[in-house]
Formats: structure tokens, sequence, C-alpha cells
């Protein structure tokens, strides 16, 4: 383009231009440019009223590929990320949605318009149903008169609990996992280390979940399980 000072008048499209040149500066510095190409994409419609709008269609689609790539972001870091990350990745995807829905209801009337479906980026885990209560199912489970056919029936009712759960959750299902695997293993006359050994798997899937090996609900012998898996590499 032209320096200003070379013109004797200006366009609205070269003002758009100009505009639009110091957000892709700014782009250019890995900041969040967002908001500016969405209002870029507004002003944009009055420059083609009639018919396909390229300018808008260009700064609706750059907009569309950093917000889509962001609740993507969001929504896989949130599957292993704790409580506390989670809820600031939560807001921040809904800041987003919120933002393209203020930005639709102004584009909706453009020939150039196309509508973007933003929910179904936003994937955020679930707690377990009664996750809470698993460490009361087990004592249930262990109360029954045929107590070995409950424990095998809760065992493995937790190897399945579904997808896309919370770390938290996925931790203490695998804590009361361990715990009903522990049982069956004593009462079959196994020792701690024997019980331990052959839950190897399940202690090294807790320390990836970076779960707690402190269990004491289930009396001294089931902790000893917990503490051998806490010490095996």
């Amino acid at each position: 383009l032209p320096a200003r000072d070379q013109l004797v008048s200006t366009l609205p499209s070269y003002e758009w231009c100009i505009a639009v040149h110091e957000t892709l500066l700014v782009m250019r510095d890995d900041k969040n440019v967002t908001r500016k190409l969405l209002d870029h994409a507004i002003r944009a419609l009055p420059l083609v009223p009639k018919g396909e709008n390229g300018w808008y269609r260009w700064a609706e689609g750059i907009a569309y590929s950093i917000v889509r790539d962001t609740l993507e972001k969001n929504s896989e870091e949130a599957k292993t990320g704790p409580a506390k990350r989670r809820e600031e990745l939560r807001k921040e995807s809904s800041a987003l949605r919120d933002q393209w829905s203020r930005f639709e209801k102004k584009a909706k009337e453009s020939a150039s318009y196309r509508p973007r479906d933003l929910e179904s980026l936003i994937s955020f885990p679930s707690e377990y149903p009664g996750v809470e209560k698993l460490p009361l199912d087990l004592e249930d489970a262990l109360a029954e008169t045929g107590f070995r056919k409950a424990l095998e029936e809760f065992e493995r009712r937790l190897r399945a609990p579904g997808d896309n759960l919370t770390l938290e959750s996925r931790r203490e299902i695998l804590r009361c996992r361990i715990a009903a695997g522990a049982l069956l293993r004593l009462y079959d006359k196994k020792t701690e280390v024997q019980a331990a050994d052959e839950m190897k798997a399940q202690g090294a899937e807790l320390k990836n979940l970076e779960g707690s090996f402190e269990m004491t609900r289930f009396g001294p012998r089931v902790e000893e399980v917990f503490t051998l898996l806490g010490r095996n590499p």
C-alpha cells in the first residue's frame, strides 16, 4: 500500500488494510489477536455489501482457526489437569465461546456468514458418578455374606468406568480397584509381597496419575500392599 502522506484521500478499504497490518504485526509476536480479528471481520462487511466478501472470510477464518486450536488444546489439557487448572481452562473456553457468540450476532445478516460449532470443540472431563462413595461401596461389599463375589463384581465394575473422567476420579477409582484386588488376593492366602507383585501394572498406573498410596481404611495388610506398590519403580 502507498504511504498515507502520498494520498490525497483514503478509502475505507485502505483504512481496513492498515488496521489489519497492525494486527498482523502484533500476531507475529504471539499475542492474542482474536478480538481484533473479529472486529476486522465485522468492519469488512460494509466494504463488500453484496456477494462474497473475501476480506470478511479471511479475518473470520483466521480468528476461527485460533479459537478452534485454543479450545481443542484446552479440552486436551483438561483431561489430565487437576481441578484448579481445569477451572482456569473452562473459564478461558467459555469466554472464547461467548466472544464468538457476540460476534455471530453481528455477522449473521451477511451473505458471507457461516455458522461455526464451537460447542463440539469444548469437551471437559466429568466426575465419575458416586466417586466419593466408592470406599463405602467397597466396605458394603466386604460386609456381604458372599463378600468374595461382591468384591469381584466391585473390581470388575471399575475396570471400565467410562471415558473422559477427571483426574481425581481416575485416581480414586484406581485406588479402590487396588484395594479390592488386594483384599481378594489376601483372602486367597497370598502374602502382601505376592499381592503387590501381581498388581504392579496398577501401581505403575497410579504413579503416573500421581495418586496417593496411603490407604489405612481396609486394615494393615492392605495398607502394606499399597506401601509396597508405592516403593516399586
